[in-house]
C-alpha cells in the first residue's frame, strides 16, 4: 500500500490521533508517522481549519518540534506550487512555519 499514512487517515479520529501523539508513549518515528496521518485528517476535515482549536494546537506542536517535523512541514507547504487554489487546505499555515524556521527546514 503506497502512501499508507495518508490512506488510513480519518478526520473523525483527530482527537484520538492527537491524544496518542501527546501521550509521551511514542517514539520519534511513531510521532513522525502519526503527524503525517494528522495532517491528512485535517486536510480531509469538512470544517474550516481556522475554527478548529485542534488545528491551532497542531500548529503549535509542529512549531515546537520543528526538527522532528521539518519534512512534514516542507512537504505540506507545497512550495513548488505557487498557485493558492491548487494547494492543500493546510498549505498556507505551513508556509508560515517554513518562513519562521527556514534555516532548520532547509538543513533537514
Amino acid at each position: 500500500m503506497q502512501d499508507w499514512a495518508w490512506e488510513i487517515a480519518e478526520s473523525n479520529r483527530l482527537d484520538e490521533y492527537l491524544t496518542a501523539y501527546q501521550s509521551g508513549e511514542l517514539t520519534d518515528d511513531e510521532r513522525f508517522t502519526l503527524m503525517e496521518i494528522i495532517m491528512q485528517a485535517f486536510e480531509d476535515l469538512p470544517a474550516p481549519l481556522d475554527s478548529d482549536p485542534r488545528w491551532e494546537a497542531t500548529l503549535m506542536i509542529l512549531d515546537s518540534n520543528i526538527d522532528l517535523h521539518a519534512y512534514t512541514v516542507w512537504y505540506w507547504s507545497d512550495l513548488e506550487d505557487e498557485l493558492e487554489d491548487e494547494c492543500w487546505r493546510v498549505t498556507p499555515y505551513l508556509r508560515r512555519l517554513v518562513e519562521r524556521h527556514q534555516a532548520r527546514i532547509i538543513a533537514n
